[in-house]
């Protein structure tokens, strides 16, 4: 697994060797260091969040609920609400696709947010009632793809 300290001495060793011809002017240098930074940091900060739910017993392909609402001791992740109960997941679509069974929410609003590396929201689904949902990774070429 790439740490951080890794991540970064890997990238500025990149920009150094650069041979001599193609020396950079120090405002790219700058640049290239801003767009390290802008899209390195997220990926850094994702495989840690990763690492440490998984050497906290998490399992890929599977839920963990937090079952208390959280409260001002509670420092792990940002949580915009105290009044939300969370479960967190990672996906493993190295195997294949992944299929998620949505409950039955008994009136209550559901949200299920799926984030890639990035941490972009690729797509939030919500449901009133039971339903599934099929995440295909970008490596299955013989599946159907849902329209953007």
């Amino acid at each position: 697994m790439t740490d951080r300290r890794r991540f970064l001495t890997g990238g500025a060793a990149a920009l150094v060797a650069a041979p001599p011809a193609a020396k950079a002017e120090p405002s790219s240098l700058r640049a290239a260091a801003r767009e390290l930074a802008l899209f390195g940091l997220p990926l850094i900060e994702m495989a840690g969040t990763r690492g440490r739910a998984f050497r906290n017993g998490l399992v890929a392909n599977r839920f963990r609920h937090v079952r208390r609402l959280t409260d001002a001791r509670s420092q792990t992740v940002t949580q915009p609400n105290n009044d939300t109960l969370y479960s967190t997941a990672w996906l493993d679509l190295s195997a294949g696709p992944v299929r998620i069974t949505l409950p039955r929410a008994g009136g209550r609003y559901v949200s299920l947010a799926l984030m890639d590396m990035f941490t972009n929201n690729f797509a939030v689904l919500h449901a009133d009632s039971a339903g599934e949902a099929v995440v295909i990774g970008p490596r299955a070429p013989d599946l159907p793809r849902l329209a953007a």
